[in-house]
């Protein structure tokens, strides 16, 4: 309870909004996990969240974020997506417009600091956001070295990753930086962790989340390191 008052306390007090932006690729079929992400999304139903998905390659991140015309110098970027192989950007299904497989650092890039706090649901999405030209654009990031993992193929599964995803974007709205992110969602890993063993469904893919969000721990870096 006062965890959600101090929510709703900094929601009304000017806290930033959220863009949740979801990536999949066709490459990955029935496995890629972006489309159970953003059903997931869609459930919980916050509103101080806006949630844009990129089917396929746009000319630039103007185009694909709906934000009602409103400009604004502070907000919190969230995406869930998959790395390109050479580790240079966010893969994408080409489009009409834009015949590209991989999102750079240019797609991205508005001109100007619009993005305070980005938050990459990425596998070694850490080794993009750590080069040169990604680490200029997004200074305060928080992701993952490696692979990380989710199950949502049972309502278990999917009750459980909508409990992270509920409290992430609760959370964040209060972060200003990188290293504060990053403890409040380790924290929250670990609280989804241990409600998840307490009580412990093995045919609803529990055992499997609980590997995963302690994978999910131990693989986040972020900006400030």
């Amino acid at each position: 309870m006062k965890a959600t008052l101090r929510n709703v306390v900094g929601w009304l007090s000017g806290a930033r909004r959220i863009t949740v932006l979801f990536i999949p690729c066709g490459e990955f079929g029935d496995e890629d996990p972006v489309p159970a992400f953003q059903a997931i999304f869609r459930g919980i139903r916050l509103g101080h969240c806006t949630g844009v998905t990129v089917d396929a390659a746009t000319l630039h991140l103007r185009e694909s974020l709906a934000l009602d015309g409103e400009k604004r110098s502070e907000r919190t970027l969230v995406v869930f997506g998959h790395p390109a192989a050479e580790l240079n950007g966010v893969r994408v299904n080409p489009g009409l417009k834009a015949n590209n497989s991989v999102l750079l650092h240019r797609w991205w890039d508005e001109g100007e600091r619009y993005c305070d706090l980005f938050v990459a649901h990425v596998c070694d999405g850490a080794r993009v956001l750590s080069r040169e030209l990604w680490s200029k654009l997004f200074p305060e990031w928080v992701s993952f070295r490696g692979e990380i993992y989710s199950f949502t193929a049972s309502v278990r599964g999917q009750d459980r990753w909508a409990m992270v995803m509920k409290d992430m974007l609760n959370d964040l709205p209060m972060r200003k930086s990188a290293r504060s992110a990053a403890a409040a969602l380790k924290g929250i890993y670990l609280r989804s962790l241990a409600t998840t063993w307490d009580g412990l469904d093995a045919a609803g893919g529990d055992a499997l989340n609980v590997m995963y969000f302690q994978r999910c721990v131990e693989q986040m870096e972020h900006s400030n390191e």
